[in-house]
């Protein structure tokens, strides 16, 4: 059941920081019924997903319910234009090769998905990213992009953090936020999942990405 204890009260969490933050439910791994069952129970429309093969026949199951889809998962140009065509968010783009694919395809397709740039701190290698220094030499690059809907910021943590250091990656991104600001009228901030998003909250985040608070364990 969606309202066991241990699960995070999104209903009442919206309702608390509705003008503050959005939670994006990850619903990866996560079926078709039981997605809707979420949806219905707590009124909720943000999903998010990481994998094409695992969405399409999922979106089939869901497309007449109103819902918000969010892409979080790696980007590949040979799946951009399934990306672009479905998702009404794409929060996982660092690459200028993918935002110029980007910006085709929302002319071609007459789409305009909201796009983060995704930020990353640390050298994971399994990661991907613009370090922050990157991310703000891309604001001219950015800003010539006419059929680009900028978004914001987007970013996940490298692991083993403590909590000062998670501290400081977000007041980062609140600091990027406001110098991208200087050139966009629009800069939200994508960041804080399951164990830290209470971190992010304080530091600025207007949209949290839950996995495990809403749904428990996955495979």
């Amino acid at each position: 059941m969606t309202s066991e204890k241990h699960i995070l009260n999104v209903q009442s969490f919206n309702q608390e920081n509705s003008s503050d933050v959005k939670v994006i439910a990850v619903s990866k791994k996560v079926e078709a019924l039981r997605v809707k069952e979420f949806a219905q129970e707590f009124g909720h429309i943000h999903f998010g997903e990481n994998y094409l093969s695992e969405f399409k026949p999922k979106y089939e199951v869901l497309k007449n319910l109103g819902l918000t889809w969010h892409y979080l998962g790696q980007i590949q140009t040979k799946k951009l234009n399934q990306i672009v065509s479905h998702f009404d968010f794409i929060h996982s783009v660092s690459e200028e090769k993918h935002f110029l694919k980007i910006n085709q395809l929302c002319d071609e397709l007459k789409k305009s998905p909201g796009v983060f740039l995704q930020i990353k701190f640390g050298d994971e290698e399994l990661k991907t990213g613009a370090n922050p220094e990157e991310a703000l030499q891309m604001i001219p690059f950015l800003m010539e992009l006419d059929h680009l809907n900028f978004a914001g910021l987007m970013c996940i943590l490298p692991l083993g953090l403590n909590k000062v250091q998670s501290e400081a990656c977000f007041q980062k991104m609140q600091q990027l936020k406001f110098q991208f600001l200087k050139s966009f009228s629009k800069c939200e901030l994508s960041m804080g999942m399951t164990a830290d998003y209470g971190l992010a909250m304080s530091a600025g985040a207007n949209w949290v990405r839950l996995g495990r608070a809403l749904f428990g364990e996955r495979d």
